[in-house]
Parts: C-alpha cells; structure tokens; sequence
C-alpha cells in the first residue's frame, strides 16, 4: 500500500510542478517564437476558439503573436446567430484577442448546420482575401484533426483548402 502513496505523491507533485511553470513562469521564446509572427486562425463557427483552440490561443499570445481569427458562419443553425457572435466576442476578450482582430463572416454560402454544403472555392477566396488583408504569414492548420473533421459537415466530398501565406515557415 505504501507504493501506492508514494506513486500518487510523485504523480501529483509532477502535476503541480508543471501547473506552475505553466502559470507562473517567465515565458520563453521557443524556437517557433523567435520571430513574431502574424497568424490567421480559422474556424467554422463561434465556439471553436473555446472548444477546439483556448491553449493555441493562449499561447500564441503569451509568445507575443499577432493573432487574427476568422470565423466563417455566424452559427445560425438554430436561429441563435446573433447571440452566437456576441459569445464568441466575449470568449475572445477573456482570451485577450480584441474584437478587431475577429472577423465573423455572414454568408448565405456559409451557413451552419449539417444540411448545408459549402462552397470551398468561395471559401478559400475568403480566406485568401484575409491572408492579405492582415499580413498574415501563417495559418493555423484547422482543417486537418479536430476542426477539419467538424468543418468536414459542410463539403460534398472530403476537399481540403490550401493556403499560400506571403512567407514560408
């Protein structure tokens, strides 16, 4: 039995440990972060950044990123698109991204909900016209894992969007 308590006091020693230097460390620059970068997240609708992205967040701006995140419906599935916005703007405040770096669009193309195809020749336009608009020289692959899974509802056949930024990283 005595194992047992050493195991569980080295396991929640280890915990606390990296719970601190998570929080309460100087941040260092990693190899990624040498450089600042101006970054484009993509995302489907409103709730991705909390559900799918709040460490890369949290993370990128800690590292002194510009990040700039683009949402590409309003989340009107259920006719709650308005109210959807607003979360999203108030998520992205506690994650510390000003509502002028947050860009949702309102598209009859790009509607929420399983019944709707997206037009990923449009979309990839958009996402294009934002690239440049913003500067970005990176953007964050969602449409391979979690999101392109979730982004996936909305394509005819299993397209992947591609983006060329102005730099290589």
């Amino acid at each position: 039995m005595g194992w047992f308590f050493m195991a569980m006091g080295i396991a929640s020693m280890s915990w606390a440990i990296s719970l601190f230097r998570l929080f309460c460390s100087p941040s260092t620059p990693t190899s990624f972060s040498k450089e600042k970068k101006n970054i484009l997240l993509v995302i489907a609708h409103p709730d991705d950044e909390s559900m799918f992205f709040s460490p890369t967040i949290l993370s990128l701006g800690k590292e002194g990123h510009n990040l700039q995140i683009l949402c590409l419906s309003t989340g009107n599935a259920d006719g709650k698109g308005d109210l959807r916005k607003e979360e999203l703007y108030r998520a992205c405040g506690i994650l510390k991204i000003s509502p002028d770096q947050v860009k949702i669009i309102d598209h009859p193309s790009f509607q929420d909900g399983f019944h709707h195809a997206w037009d990923h020749h449009l979309l990839a336009r958009i996402v294009e016209e934002h690239i440049k608009l913003w500067d970005i020289e990176l953007v964050q692959k969602a449409f391979r894992g979690i999101l392109w899974l979730h982004l996936r509802e909305h394509y005819q056949e299993n397209q992947c969007l591609t983006c060329h930024c102005k730099k290589e990283v």
